[in-house]
């Protein structure tokens, strides 16, 4: 798999995980020292903050969507956009409850790529 490839891996392993409210798989995908910037702009830094963050959400029925991933890689570090659609499951289908994109930043760690810093952009 190329480095590229395994970014790409990373950003939808983040959306299924989401989606299927792992708080553990969705933290393991971030470096010890990695981010997570939320919608509000709010910063956690450190994986067990994050993990604590995503431990304590509620898991939302619904789907992440995500398009447009644009990664550059420079040795063993990398930046990337993705935008994403977020779809909310209700009883008579699915409505879009968020629009946005991700700005991120990845770190090749001695088990792969993770993220470094993750930080939600909301389209308003």
């Amino acid at each position: 798999m190329t480095d590229h490839e395994a970014i790409a891996t990373l950003i939808a392993k983040h959306a299924l995980s989401a989606d299927e409210g792992d708080a553990d798989q969705r933290a393991a995908l971030y470096s010890q020292d990695g981010e997570f910037i939320g919608p509000d702009g709010i910063t956690t830094p450190g994986i067990d903050a994050i993990h604590a963050v995503f431990t304590r959400r509620q898991p939302v029925k619904g789907k992440h969507v995500t398009t447009n991933v644009i990664i550059d890689i420079d040795g063993d570090e990398a930046t990337g956009r993705t935008d994403f659609v977020f779809l909310l499951a209700g009883d008579q289908g699915f409505t879009v409850a968020a629009v946005g994109h991700y700005e991120d930043g990845f770190v090749r760690t001695e088990d792969g790529w993770r993220f470094a810093r993750r930080r939600i952009v909301p389209q308003r």
